[in-house]
């Protein structure tokens, strides 16, 4: 097998427990094949301009997304810290975005992505069934190999 295989590994992650997981799969293979590894974060910001809360609560809607943001940079900086740790190369990604399937997509296309990895299920409730189809579409528009994590 070409050691080259995965030069580059794109994780996406939104920092549940299933993340956690996905992270470890990356971990293992980019030891392996000496990858580099990127953390992805999708930022849905459709939310934050709701009309609802822009006439009743001008801020509501920014000020849950910036909290949103503040806690995912955190968690990437921390997964950061530990996976330099075991020396692994590591590039952090944080997205804005109002489709996460197109995100990941276009990110991994531009960085020239090796291989995806991500996990079937999201933070809660409503988000679980919708990493499904996120996974969904990953796995059938992307140009290279993805490995979807239960």
């Amino acid at each position: 097998m070409n050691a080259n295989l995965f030069s580059k590994i794109l994780v996406a992650i939104d920092g549940s427990t299933y993340s956690e997981k996905a992270i470890e799969y990356a971990t293992t293979i980019s030891k392996k094949f000496n990858s580099k590894l990127i953390l992805l974060t999708i930022l849905d910001f459709s939310f934050k301009n709701f009309p609802s809360t822009i006439v009743t609560a001008p801020t509501y809607g920014l000020d849950e997304f910036n909290k949103m943001k503040a806690s995912i940079e955190k968690y990437h900086k921390n997964t950061i810290s530990n996976l330099e740790k075991e020396k692994i190369d590591i590039k952090s990604i944080i997205l804005e975005g109002s489709s996460a399937v197109k995100s990941i997509l276009d990110c991994s296309e531009r960085e020239k992505i090796d291989l995806i990895i991500l996990n079937t299920r999201g933070r809660t409730g409503f988000k679980k069934l919708l990493m499904g189809s996120v996974a969904s579409g990953v796995v059938t528009y992307a140009h290279c190999p993805v490995m979807i994590i239960r």
